[in-house]
């Protein structure tokens, strides 16, 4: 399975890439099996074990928060965006 990941603004910074396809050897996998597979955002966005709730995780243009979080399954060809909290003022 292949899954695209974009990240964006201080992510990018943190992460050192702005967009990366994972391939997993199953045709299954969650939310938290990607980010397990990218130990460098998984440590840029976790905290306590679950997504800081000032980043923005879309699976396919929906936010994860309104599907299973960490749990939302995954498929093949699926695109995650994730946003870092806005700065400025």
């Amino acid at each position: 399975m292949k899954v695209t990941l974009y990240v964006y603004a201080l992510l990018k910074e943190k992460t050192g890439w702005d967009s990366k396809v994972v391939e997993l050897e199953r045709n299954y996998a969650r939310l938290a099996d990607i980010l397990e597979s990218t130990p460098e955002l998984k440590n840029a966005i976790l905290v306590d074990n679950d997504i800081d709730r000032h980043f923005i995780v879309l699976l396919n243009g929906r936010n994860i928060r309104l599907l299973k979080g960490l749990d939302t399954p995954i498929a093949d060809g699926d695109r995650i965006d994730i946003f870092p909290p806005a700065g400025g003022g």
